[in-house]
């Protein structure tokens, strides 16, 4: 993949992934394609409120990947950031974007939010229970 260019297939592998992992009750609050300038690579960065064991949560992604092709395509074990509750990036992208339970698809950056530089993101879910406790 071109370092900087996220392309169709790597967006919607990301929106199948997303889904599958609501079908076995492992949905993620954040969801999210970043771009790392000081790696330059995207990462797919996935927050967990719940996360007891990220090993085993990364184990359900790969048999999730080893029997999705569709998913498997736009999408490299490599490229997933599975992270807890307090994570500062994940902190960041809720405080700026509010979705749903379900895919949506918003640009983010280029942004300096909660002392985290953005330089380009897309995000499928950006859910923060505290908000929506509230409403």
């Amino acid at each position: 993949m071109d370092s900087a260019t996220l392309f169709n297939v790597n967006v919607e592998a990301g929106s199948n992934l997303v889904r599958e992992l609501d079908a076995r009750d492992k949905s993620p609050e954040t969801a999210a394609w970043i771009y790392f300038t000081d790696r330059d690579q995207w990462r797919l960065l996935l927050q967990f409120d719940e996360l007891r064991d990220k090993h085993a949560t990364l184990v359900e992604i790969a048999r999730i990947l080893g029997a999705r092709d569709d998913i498997a395509q736009g999408i490299s074990m490599g490229q997933v950031a599975v992270v807890g509750p307090a994570d500062d990036l994940a902190s960041a992208i809720k405080s700026v974007i509010h979705t749903g339970p379900g895919v949506s698809y918003q640009s983010i950056g280029p942004s300096f939010v909660l002392g985290n530089y953005i330089e380009k993101g897309f995000v499928y879910r950006a859910r923060d229970k505290s908000i929506q406790a509230l409403q």
